[in-house]
């Protein structure tokens, strides 16, 4: 596991444990509980088997970190499919994403969280950029990469929990400085993205402004 919160900045790095590793070729399943065995043997490709493996790894060592006993946490969805932990009587935000290679997690016990990554080197079709952009940003966003303008409008769907409900079209997204992004999201709410490149992939952490 390598901590990622120190690439943050402060505003963010005081609420949130941010960290990813490698995914594995381990397949040792024996620390899984019963529903994530359920979870693993659902799969049948190898590839989603490995990442579900590392994935809970990387969750039980940030849990770890924090001081926390491992066994005593349980990772939930809620109605929407959205991510959460809970742990001695007490919801904690989380938010997962991954590559072909790796897997990356945040956690917060205070604040709605919501993360993605991509490479920095993955390839996009001019039509991939058409689907995601709003009109009102083609200007705005023309000197951005699509695959960073990708991670930071998915971070902001997952801290929303709105999966394929919402179309990353109706996210109108504004730089605010070189590694953060502002936008309206649902609600009225504001949401704030940090967004930045590191060991090659392009990483993005989203929050509400408020703190909500």
């Amino acid at each position: 596991m390598e901590l990622l919160s120190s690439f943050l900045p402060e505003a963010f790095s005081t609420d949130i444990i941010f960290a990813w590793k490698r995914i594995e070729e381990n397949t040792d399943v024996a620390f899984l509980t019963s529903s994530e065995m359920e979870i693993f043997r659902s799969f049948k490709n190898s590839a989603r088997q490995k990442e579900h493996i590392s994935s809970r790894r990387l969750i039980r060592q940030m849990v770890e970190r924090q001081g926390h006993d491992a066994e005593m946490f349980t990772l939930k969805k809620d109605d929407l499919g959205k991510p959460y932990g809970h742990i001695n009587g007490k919801n904690i935000n989380m938010s997962i994403a991954h590559t072909d290679d790796r897997v990356l997690c945040a956690m917060s016990a205070r604040i709605a969280v919501g993360v993605d990554m991509e490479p920095a080197s993955r390839k996009s079709i001019p039509q991939l950029r058409a689907r995601i952009l709003n009109t009102d940003e083609e200007d705005l966003l023309a000197d951005e990469t699509t695959m960073r303008i990708w991670t930071v409008k998915e971070a902001l769907v997952k801290l929303m929990g709105t999966g394929m409900r919402t179309n990353l079209n109706q996210l109108i997204i504004e730089s605010k400085n070189g590694d953060e992004f502002i936008a309206q999201c649902d609600n009225d709410n504001r949401a704030k993205v940090c967004s930045f490149v590191h060991d090659k992939n392009w990483l993005a952490v989203a929050t509400y402004v408020d703190k909500k």
